[in-house]
């Protein structure tokens, strides 16, 4: 019969302040009336409260070691509280109200109605909090979904340009998730955090994006290129840079950074014979390691006009070849960790890739 009504946890060590409080509020809340801090903390682990009023001078738990233990429960870690005192100083119970959910302090005894506007008023005020944090959360997931799905467009326009099958941005982002993933299992001391992850397989997409500033008759050429149509091509790595190329404000979770490393530096090589830069070893963003790891194991393995597509083992063969010169020797071995997983992906996509 409580389900709309407000649950307001009393705790006091004084059993007729409790029958004060508990008849004043009962009939606007459900009030529920304990006499102690571990009284209270095992009714929290149990139920939900949306206030608590805490009597600052108990026996065995104070009122500031239990709205510290309360806020230490994932389930109560916003629940306001309100202490109550009898001391006529309350300067220390004041100064220890350096929780931002301890909200006020009342003195005993108290004025009923003063009580009940002041508990009326945080009750209103966290729902309003509450409110507000579930529409910034809800516009956050908007843009997100937003971004992520202009990210894809645009990547699946360059794919769509090069590869009209528009399978490889896929493949891609499946392999580097696995990367990722053997990465931190083999070394947990350098892992990568979960956004970090997201963030590169979502930005491994744009790769490429510089392409859409190659000519047709270059990047569409059947053949292979020439030398002078080769240095044309690779430019493509500065011209997705200067793409994604935006000032740090507009870029709040360093998703474009992210990005604009990748595209400009998925062709380096551990040994510095990569382009654009000439970068070598760790100089190369991780997140661009990561990904020339995911392109050329594709690159490799799909079939192109001017070579037949390789197999497997021979591409990590191949790989492996080059761990050390052309690839991180982490990144390989965290590819090898996941390569049961990697070439699951790659039988998933068989007869997609030579058809």
């Amino acid at each position: 019969m409580f389900s709309d009504r407000k649950n307001i946890l009393v705790v006091d060590d004084d059993n007729i302040v409790l029958m004060l409080v508990h008849g004043l509020l009962k009939d606007a809340y459900q009030c529920v009336p304990v006499r102690s801090g571990a009284e209270a903390l095992q009714y929290l682990e149990q139920n939900s409260v949306d206030l608590m009023l805490v009597d600052v001078e108990m026996p065995a738990m104070s009122g500031q070691e239990l709205a510290r233990a309360a806020h230490a429960m994932p389930q109560q870690a916003r629940v306001p509280i309100i202490l109550m005192t009898g001391m006529m100083d309350i300067a220390q119970p004041m100064a220890d109200m350096n929780d931002p959910c301890v909200v006020d302090i009342v003195r005993k005894p108290f004025q009923p109605a003063a009580l009940q506007r002041m508990i009326a008023l945080y009750l209103e005020l966290f729902d309003l909090r509450a409110q507000a944090a579930l529409v910034a959360e809800e516009q956050a997931r908007a843009a997100l979904n937003e971004r992520n799905l202009l990210t894809a467009l645009f990547a699946n326009l360059v794919e769509y340009r090069d590869q009209p099958k528009g399978l490889h941005i896929q493949r891609m982002q499946a392999v580097t998730r696995k990367i990722i993933l053997g990465y931190n299992t083999l070394f947990p001391d350098r892992l990568i955090a979960e956004e970090d992850a997201a963030r590169v397989v979502l930005c491994c997409q744009l790769h490429d994006i510089g392409k859409v500033a190659i000519a047709d008759a270059i990047l569409l050429k059947p053949g292979r290129l020439t030398p002078e149509e080769y240095d044309i091509m690779k430019k493509h790595t500065v011209y997705g840079a200067q793409a994604l190329e935006t000032p740090d404000a507009q870029d709040p979770d360093g998703m474009l950074a992210t990005a604009r490393q990748i595209a400009l530096c998925h062709h380096e090589k551990w040994d510095g014979s990569g382009y654009s830069r000439g970068l070598r070893g760790e100089q190369i963003p991780l997140a661009a390691r990561i990904v020339a790891v995911a392109d050329v194991l594709d690159a490799m393995i799909s079939l192109r006009p001017y070579r037949r597509s390789r197999s497997f083992d021979q591409t990590l063969q191949s790989m492996l070849e080059a761990r050390g010169k052309h690839f991180d020797p982490d990144i390989i071995d965290a590819f090898l960790d996941q390569k049961a997983a990697i070439q699951d992906i790659y039988l998933s996509f068989a007869e997609k890739i030579n058809p």
